[in-house]
């Protein structure tokens, strides 16, 4: 399978995994996410389910634990401006090339 077909399948994979949040997430989004280690096997899977839970990358995150490092996050969407208003949401960066590091995570502003 082409990259390109790999990566529709774990989008698509995390489209449907957003679909759990449905009637729970509001006023947020729903969310899905894929967490596929190094070698391309699927390592952790997450919905953001309920408003005021965890949010669909941190379950992902911690379902993979270790097998995140290195390894390629796939989500559905990263933020939301549910309430209105401009929030810092942590996102531990992972891609390919990267190692996610405490020290050093992403902040998207929105």
């Amino acid at each position: 399978m082409s990259r390109s077909g790999v990566d529709t399948r774990h989008l698509r994979s995390a489209c449907r995994l957003a679909h759990r949040g449905h009637g729970g997430a509001e006023p947020n989004p729903m969310v899905g996410c894929v967490v596929v280690d190094r070698s391309g096997a699927v390592a952790g899977r997450g919905c953001h389910a309920r408003c005021g839970e965890a949010h669909a990358e941190v379950n992902a995150l911690a379902a993979a634990g270790d097998r995140a490092r290195g390894g390629t996050a796939y989500v559905t969407l990263t933020f939301s401006y549910a309430d209105g208003r401009a929030k810092l949401i942590p996102l531990p960066f992972i891609d390919n090339n990267e190692v996610p590091d405490e020290k050093f995570p992403v902040w998207l502003n929105t």
